[in-house]
């Protein structure tokens, strides 16, 4: 039997405390040496893919682990903060490149272009992930969170696979999409045409390559030392430069969203839904949908933020991280504000 630490505690001591200003250096100085001290990474396989993925754990696994699955175009790193206030919680932390980004396999050439047939394709990648790297450790508690595109991948993942996670995490999740003028039946429809015709993946109207120059005001991040760190990340790394969509991805998320969308009464996990006030890609009404019809939803609105609450300002960020520990405290019992032991475990890093 697997020798576990105490049951976690995420308490409001370890929201992220440090101005804006200060993030590049509290980033530089204090989470990049902490993870680089926990991070094991490796390959796990599904199918033909290789799907890259990173955990994070002390000596002994915790009681409890957090697995995130990233957005459109996102990439490990870009959780960094997110990971390091898990770990100091006391939470274990995994998270991969999804199939076509990162490390991960891709199906096509273009280093920028996000390309997928379906969403089971996404699905089944975190089975196998959850399957070869997470279960093996016997975990009193397996945690989804999912942002944007990773909320309907973690939607579909516990209608398919409800008995191996009961609690999630929906942050600003893809439950539609602001098509604009065009109605989503009506692109889903040209998206599979355009398949269907044998055109070769390309990027869908209005999407391009990676920008070579930076654009904090058209990014879903509100806080700017958030965006520069993400940035900073894509110019090193070329793997991290997915930035547009393909005519099949697009077709692919607008039938995923259907199917979550009628069947969202038939998810039963317990669910905190993070809807970001200033979203311009995910429909408000889209998210009031699912959380009025799925039975176990908690909707909780951070006004002041854009897309990427995770990268909003200090503010928002607190009052996300402030609801994120308030709900993982009521699902797994916790009624307890273990001060001393969170203060305790920070002192060491």
């Amino acid at each position: 039997m697997t020798q576990h630490n105490l049951q976690p505690a995420f308490t409001s001591p370890l929201l992220p405390t440090w101005p804006d200003e200060n993030f590049a250096a509290v980033m530089e100085n204090r989470i990049r040496p902490y993870l680089a001290r926990e991070r094991m990474s490796d390959f796990v396989a599904s199918g033909a893919r290789r799907i890259y993925y990173e955990s994070y754990h002390g000596s002994l696994p915790s009681s409890h682990a957090i697995i995130i699955v990233h957005g459109f175009c996102g990439f490990t790193r870009k959780y960094e903060e997110m990971i390091y206030l898990y770990r100091r919680a006391g939470y274990d932390v995994y998270i991969a490149d999804n199939y076509g980004h990162g490390f991960s396999t891709r199906g096509v050439n273009d280093p920028s272009l996000v390309d997928v047939a379906d969403y089971r394709t996404y699905v089944d990648d975190l089975h196998a992930l959850i399957a070869a790297a997470v279960l093996p450790l016997n975990y009193k508690e397996i945690i989804l969170f999912g942002h944007s595109m990773g909320g309907a991948i973690v939607s579909l993942f516990l209608l398919r696979y409800s008995y191996l996670c009961r609690t999630a995490i929906l942050s600003s999740p893809m439950l539609g999409i602001n098509s604009g003028f065009c109605p989503a039946w009506l692109l889903e429809l040209i998206c599979r045409l355009k398949v269907a015709c044998g055109a070769k993946p390309d990027y869908i109207k209005g999407q391009h390559p990676f920008p070579e120059q930076p654009d904090f005001d058209g990014s879903s991040c509100s806080s700017k030392p958030h965006y520069d760190h993400i940035f900073a990340w894509r110019q090193t790394e070329p793997k991290y430069r997915t930035h547009g969509a393909s005519w099949q991805w697009m077709g692919a998320s607008l039938k995923a969203i259907r199917q979550i969308q009628r069947h969202a009464a038939d998810i039963s996990a317990r669910i905190l839904l993070l809807q970001a006030g200033e979203d311009k890609l995910v429909p408000a009404a889209a998210q009031i949908k699912f959380a009025t019809n799925a039975p176990n939803v908690k909707l909780q609105l951070i006004a002041h933020s854009r897309h990427e609450i995770y990268n909003a300002c200090l503010p928002e960020r607190c009052e996300y991280y402030q609801a994120i520990a308030k709900f993982l405290a009521q699902t797994s019992g916790e009624d307890r504000t273990s001060t001393g032991e969170a203060e305790t475990r920070e002192s060491g890093n």
